[in-house]
Formats: C-alpha cells, structure tokens, sequence
C-alpha cells in the first residue's frame, strides 16, 4: 500500500534512504544499535550477527533483500514495512513525507515535538482526506467522526 504524503508544513520534503528511514526509527524509539540487536537476537550467541544486520541496513545506499528481515525488525523497534519498502523501491515523488527528527509518517506513532503538534489534530482528517470519504459521510456524522464523539 503506498501511504499519501501528509503534514505538508512540517515534515521534510527530499527523498529519504531506507537505511535513513531505520536509524531514525530506531533512534526515535531511544535504543542503541546494541539494544535494538538485543531484541532482535533469540540468544546473545546471535548477538554480534544482529549488530552487524541493523550497522548494514542503516549504511547509506544498502536496502533489505527480504521483507521477512524488516518484519523482524519492526518486531524490535516500532516502524512501518510498507513506508521501508515504499522508500526502497518506489521513485522519490511517490514517497511518504518523514519527519526527520523522529522518523514518524502518518502511519507511524509520533514521538518528538518537531512534528506532533501539528500531526496529531491531522490524522483523522488526514486519513479521511487521503480515502476520500469526505464525499461518502454525511456532514454530521462526518464531524463526529473528526472530533472523536459518537452520535
């Protein structure tokens, strides 16, 4: 799924590298090369591999060669597959806006105060915006829907 670029006044506009993508996920969720390899790794025997997985990934230029790989990773430290995969194979104009500080897209839970302000009144118009649905909702339940109130 390729996810709409939103939080147009807040979020970077150039072209970010998969591997950028993961070290600011990874840093955003405030753990070390070591403690992301630490949760990845079923045993400590396995524990220099997963460093040297996470140190690969996150070198500029180099990209997953199996989706199962970031699966795991995302099991480590809260990213989003698709974004990965979205910035890896798809041309830079089809890419999602990132917040540069913490990594965040709309798919991904915001953590830093360069962006949150602005983001989070957005989601639900963002992604009713990016569905269409204004045009299938009707005006009550529409502002309902928006202000998080039930009818």
């Amino acid at each position: 799924m390729l996810h709409f670029p939103f939080y147009e006044e807040t979020l970077e506009t150039d072209a970010l590298a998969p591997s950028a993508y993961l070290r600011l996920r990874r840093e955003s969720a405030g753990l070390s090369v070591r403690e992301a390899a630490a949760r990845l790794a079923p045993t400590n025997n396995n524990l220099d591999r997963a460093m040297s997985l996470i140190q690969r990934l996150e070198t500029p230029g180099r990209k997953a060669l199996f989706r199962s790989t970031i699966g795991d990773l995302a099991r480590a430290f809260p990213l989003d597959p698709a974004v990965y995969w979205q910035l890896a194979d798809e041309p830079a104009e089809r890419h999602p806006r990132i917040c540069r500080s913490c990594g965040c897209s709309q798919q991904d839970a915001c953590v830093c105060e360069d962006c949150a302000p602005a983001a989070r009144p957005l989601d639900r118009l963002a992604v009713l915006t990016g569905l269409a649905a204004f045009a299938l909702i009707p005006g009550r339940a529409l502002f309902h829907l928006l202000i998080g109130a039930t009818s």
